[in-house]
């Protein structure tokens, strides 16, 4: 045993002071003083082991260290701070450094939060951009702690960490847009649904007045108008309830090269001579699951926009792709479902967008152009078709650079359940059926009453759910159809009809509404075989349905995808 301890003692490392001197006789002598080193090279390998561990936790959390000392006005950082500065390790360096490489419209707000935190004596705490060497930005989130003489500021030092929230940063600007595009869409499609109502009326009454005249009457003509005027507003209410998606899509597999170059000669006439249109279409190109009438209207409304950008001419492009999205696509404020899609761009050399307008861009009734020359609804009617679609649309754009709007279309699978198409027919439209008509709306009640007299039917009406089911109670089995709009106050629509099932299963029902609500998608979500009615309707459309509903000749129309 001692000679082993003696071994290892021999082992161990030594340090040695030796201050020589000279004998008398001529020889060196080296007195030596030995210390066992040990414990201090042990603590040096525990510190140095320690900060390794702290290195690398640091990293794992996207973390840096840095200082800011006030009495020498040096600022040092490392790990992800240093990183972002494009500086590896450990860097040194001034506070004008510091702030340089700060975006410069937060470099204010950054000073005074410093000089807050050391004059309070408060903990620091601060967001801010940065901004690399190759102009990327990101945006960094320090909390750091004063430490030094309070009465004196000018010896203060600021200890903390940084992190790197520039992801989260993204992703809350991502919630804010949705959050924002939904907002106005409710209220888009809220104010469509009651403007549907105001022109049902308008048009059912107006057209029972125009055909009360001679064709000759002038009263006739301003009847017309009327009419002409109300059919414009009803293209408005469209175009509102495609942004809100609220609209009705009959869903059929589209091949979009097809769809372009069908839509070519039409929009040559929309854009003129002094416009050069070009069609860049991909071979073997998928097919999509969308509305084609509404795919049109989002080509010629691209068009047109592309148009207003190149008064002194130029040159639009419409391209197609099969393109494969992930999560890091980067699609600007929005989250990609990953999958293979097709993708419609839509090219133009114009005068481009600045970012205030980009960041409204598909807001409905915001424009850039003159008062009387657009709408703000051409573009707003674009996002909500491709949103209704499962699609996305990005519209990249830098002043005097042109515009470039891409669509992402999900490619349809190779089994899909396709619409049922609508059938014209030639059988008479008047009955004498038994018909429970429910709606709130008094002005389109009365409307709706005076067309199924018209034609025949014996009309139960009721202004809401309660009073139908009164109604119900009373004449039961008797009643041969239910048409009821779908979104009433109290009982709606689906439910009312759930209750009166109960007592009689054989009940037919027709469904009635401003635009296909949110009640109808979750009572029966994508079924078909619902008969559905879309305000502002005419009287051939009312009778029509109703007649075939009762012959049990019904087939489905468009169906709503959910919002």
């Amino acid at each position: 045993m001692k000679k082993a301890a003696a071994t290892a003692s021999a082992r161990r490392p030594k340090r040695m002071r030796v201050p020589a001197h000279a004998t008398e006789d001529g020889q060196i002598r080296l007195p030596t003083i030995a210390r066992d080193a040990t414990d201090r090279s042990r603590s040096a390998g525990e510190l140095c082991a320690s900060d390794e561990r702290r290195r690398l936790a640091l990293e794992a959390a996207s973390m840096g260290v840095w200082e800011l000392d006030l009495s020498t006005h040096r600022v040092t950082w490392s790990g992800t701070t240093a990183s972002d500065r494009d500086a590896p390790g450990r860097v040194n360096g001034t506070e004008d450094t510091f702030f340089a490489a700060t975006h410069v419209d937060d470099r204010e707000a950054v000073r005074r939060a410093i000089e807050h935190a050391i004059t309070e004596r408060q903990d620091l705490a601060i967001v801010f951009r940065t901004v690399g060497s190759r102009g990327e930005t990101r945006w960094i989130e320090c909390r750091g702690r004063v430490s030094g003489d309070a009465a004196d500021p000018s010896t203060a030092r600021i200890v903390g960490v940084s992190t790197d929230v520039t992801e989260r940063k993204l992703l809350e600007a991502q919630l804010r847009q949705a959050q924002k595009m939904e907002a106005i869409g409710q209220l888009a499609g809220g104010v469509a649904h009651d403007f549907n109502n105001l022109l049902t009326a308008i048009l059912g009454y107006a057209k029972f007045a125009a055909d009360g005249l001679a064709p000759d009457d002038q009263r006739r003509c301003d009847v017309d108008e009327v009419i002409k005027a109300a059919q414009r507003a009803t293209s408005l209410t469209r175009q509102l309830l495609a942004f809100s998606r609220k609209q009705v899509l009959r869903s059929t597999l589209v091949d979009l090269n097809q769809l372009v170059t069908g839509v070519c000669e039409m929009l040559r006439r929309l854009i003129g001579e002094h416009i050069t249109l070009d069609v860049v279409s991909a071979p073997h190109l998928a097919r999509v699951l969308a509305d084609a009438g509404q795919l049109e209207q989002v080509v010629i409304n691209l068009a047109v926009n592309a148009r207003d950008a190149m008064d002194q001419g130029g040159r639009l492009t419409l391209e197609t792709a099969n393109v494969h999205l992930d999560a890091t696509s980067g699609l600007p404020d929005q989250t990609v479902v990953p999958g293979w899609y097709v993708m419609l761009a839509v090219v133009d050399t114009g005068v481009g967008m600045d970012a205030h307008t980009k960041r409204h861009l598909f807001e409905p009734f915001f424009t850039t152009k003159e008062r009387g020359k657009g709408t703000g609804l051409g573009l707003a009617t674009v996002y909500g078709i491709v949103k209704q679609s499962d699609g996305y649309i990005w519209a990249e754009s830098e002043p005097g650079q042109g515009s470039a709007f891409r669509v992402y279309l999900p490619r349809a699978g190779s089994h899909v359940e396709l619409d049922a198409p609508a059938v014209e027919s030639d059988s008479p439209f008047n009955g004498s059926e038994t018909v429970l008509l429910v709606e709130d709306e008094a002005g389109v009640r009365r409307l709706a009453r005076r067309i199924l007299e018209d034609a025949g039917y014996r009309v139960l009406d009721a202004a809401s759910g309660q009073d139908a089911l009164s109604i119900f109670a009373g004449n039961r089995g008797s009643i041969d159809l239910l048409v009821t709009d779908v979104l009433m106050p109290g009982l709606s629509g689906p439910d009312l009809f759930l209750r009166v099932a109960v007592d009689d299963p054989g009940l037919k029902v027709v469904y009635i509404s401003g635009y296909a609500t949110e009640a109808m998608a979750r009572q029966f979500g994508l079924d078909r075989s619902r008969p559905y009615i879309q305000k502002p309707f005419t009287a051939n459309q009312l009778v029509s349905t109703v007649r075939s509903v009762l012959d049990d000749r019904y087939l489905p129309g468009p169906v709503s995808r959910p919002a």
